[in-house]
């Protein structure tokens, strides 16, 4: 008996896939796998697919390519390449916890005169000055470091026209830190109690000129 002959069995292609090879139009690049059923990209699709690499959009080039003008990138492609702390409203949050500050100040040293006075409220403004001062002087610690903050990060562009306001405000910090030390001794040292509201004085006088120094930094 002869043998039979062992025919393959014919691969499955998608219908485009024919029509394109009766009119030899497949490109070099074309698919030689049979159709999965899901398309062959009408022959044009290399196999395995290319990797496509994570990064910029490739549509501008593209474009370009075609003949058409490339579109710019959105506004949110610049806000993602912004600092976390970038904006013109952080910036105001170092002058409005100064102002706090500077007001709380205020306050204490009225407390403190009225402490001295002979008057039926001495004794409660003295408990109220004595309480008030630790929060003073962490509040004004904060703001220190948040002005130094505003300008390393926020506002690079007026550190050197803010040196005489650094000044001010590391003269302001000695001032409460001395002062802060000699209000343990208050009570058993007449130089002490001479000397601290002098200190606080001090302090707020400079506070005023802080306040006109810090209002031409602003952005």
């Amino acid at each position: 008996m002869p043998r039979a002959r062992s025919r393959r069995r014919a691969r499955r292609r998608c219908r485009w896939w024919r029509r394109a090879r009766r009119r030899g139009a497949l490109f070099r690049g074309s698919s030689s796998r049979p159709c999965t059923g899901r398309g062959c990209a009408r022959g044009r699709a290399r196999w395995p697919p290319p990797r496509r690499r994570a990064g910029r959009s490739t549509a501008p080039r593209r474009r370009l390519r075609r003949g058409q003008p490339a579109s710019l990138p959105s506004r949110s492609s610049y806000r993602s390449r912004r600092p976390v702390c970038y904006g013109r409203r952080v910036a105001y949050v170092h002058p409005v916890v100064g102002l706090v500050a500077i007001a709380l100040a205020a306050y204490a040293a009225s407390l403190g005169v009225r402490s001295r006075s002979a008057r039926a409220g001495a004794d409660r403004a003295r408990r109220r000055h004595a309480a008030l001062g630790p929060w003073l002087y962490t509040l004004f610690l904060l703001t220190w470091l948040g002005g130094l903050a505003t300008v390393e990060w926020l506002t690079p562009d007026v550190e050197d026209a803010a040196e005489t306001h650094f000044a001010v405000g590391s003269a302001i910090m000695a001032c409460l830190t001395a002062a802060a030390l000699l209000s343990r001794r208050i009570r058993r040292d007449r130089r002490a109690r001479t000397i601290h509201p002098l200190l606080g004085a001090t302090a707020l006088l400079l506070c005023g000129l802080q306040i006109f120094l810090g209002l031409q930094l602003l952005p």
